[in-house]
Formats: C-alpha cells, structure tokens, sequence
C-alpha cells in the first residue's frame, strides 16, 4: 500500500492555505462592512449638509438646529477619515494575504506533484515485481512440464 512519506508537511501546507484564504475572506467581508459603513456615513453627511442649507435660508433661523446639523457634520466628516484610514489598512492586508495566499498555492502544488510523483513511482515499481512474480510462476510451470 502507498503511504507518501510527506503526508504530514502536505496536510500542514493545506491547513496553512486554507487558514490564510479564511483570513482573506474575513478581510474582503470587514472591506465589505466598511464600505458599506462609509456609505452610510457619506449619505447622513449630504442628509445634514442639505438641512443645513435649509435652515440657513432667509427667514427663520433655529440656532439649536445649526448647531446640531453642524455637530452631525463634523462627526461624520471625522468617522469618514477613519473609516478611509481603516478602509487603506484592510485593503494592504488583503494585498499582504492575497500573496501569502499565492506561495501557500505553490508550496501545496509542489507537494501534491512529489506525492504524485512517488504514487506513480511506487505503482512501477509493484508492477514490476508482479510481472517478475508471474514470470517467475510461468517459468517454474515450464520447467515441471519438461520434466514431466
């Protein structure tokens, strides 16, 4: 029975691979969330800029409300700076595990081609011994009918 003498460092080079693609997935979905936060952020900054336009027509002006709208404003404009600084920070992980994903790739597919490599060897090699086995009983039937 074939038993690849690497079987250990090839199962440790999977789990390696398959915990960075999981670290990628986990990066690409909190880029997802970010986005999505960013977009939401951007959408209640434009909201509040429009009140704030409004409530700085001519006419009636209500302080409390420029003063929130305004508060509103200078949250969301300092959470989108954070949020592009996180956005910038997960995208160079991604980049960092999108490479390490790649040389796990390589160091699997290396293995996997020893493994099969030595399978393909291993197989010669006990097809060989069958044929020289039977070759062996062939002869020896041979030999018994000549004496016979």
């Amino acid at each position: 029975m074939f038993r690849f003498r690497f079987q250990t460092v090839l199962d440790q080079k999977r789990t390696e691979r398959d915990q960075i693609a999981l670290e990628l997935w986990r990066a690409n979905e909190q880029l997802l969330h970010l986005n999505r936060n960013l977009q939401d952020s951007e959408e209640v900054k434009s909201k509040h800029l429009r009140q704030l336009a409004e409530a700085t027509k001519p006419g009636v002006m209500e302080l409390t409300a420029l003063l929130h709208h305004r508060q509103v404003i200078a949250e969301t404009t300092k959470s989108i700076a954070d949020i592009h600084q996180e956005i910038v920070r997960v995208n160079q992980s991604v980049s960092e595990l999108k490479s390490q994903l790649v040389e796990a790739e390589r160091a699997v597919k290396t293995f996997e081609k020893l493994e099969e490599k030595h399978r393909k060897e291993f197989e010669a090699d006990a097809q060989r011994k069958e044929q020289h086995r039977l070759d062996e009983v062939a002869a020896h039937q041979s030999q018994q009918k000549r004496a016979a």
